[in-house]
């Protein structure tokens, strides 16, 4: 799993310095290379978050099916069902729960893209000034 701190450390190259043209258009460079790199992280988190749900979404039917298949000889269909009802509830804060390391790196590196598009927005306008 990516971790924040690979995140972090691909957060500290993002920078501009507007001293000249030649030097600002590799920078735009190193920022385009660095949000392609930013993407594909995030591509690869939604992919095991992807993971994590079917394997979950599995997981809750055999579960819930298997509770209220355990209810039915004892008791009517209304404990069966309040019975599946408290598993599923109980699954989904569990699902939440390990979905959470996941959300909040996806938000840090859609903080991160945005702030590379305002820093090319600023680079674009420079060089605009300049010629």
């Amino acid at each position: 799993m990516i971790t924040k701190a690979e995140i972090e450390e691909i957060a500290s190259q993002i920078s501009l310095n507007l001293d000249q043209p030649q030097s600002v258009r590799k920078q735009i460079q190193q920022l385009n290379i660095t949000q392609q790199r930013l993407m594909v992280i995030k591509k690869e988190l939604r992919q095991q978050m992807n993971q994590l749900n079917s394997q979950d979404n599995q997981q809750l039917t055999s579960d819930v099916f298997n509770i209220g298949i355990a209810f039915l000889p004892r008791g009517t269909k209304k404990w069966s069902a309040i019975a599946r009802a408290g598993t599923r509830q109980l699954m989904t804060a569990q699902n939440r729960a390990e979905r959470q390391p996941y959300q909040e790196l996806i938000a840090l590196i859609d903080d991160l893209l945005l702030q590379i598009a305002n820093l090319k927005i600023e680079a674009q306008q420079y060089l605009l000034n300049q010629s």
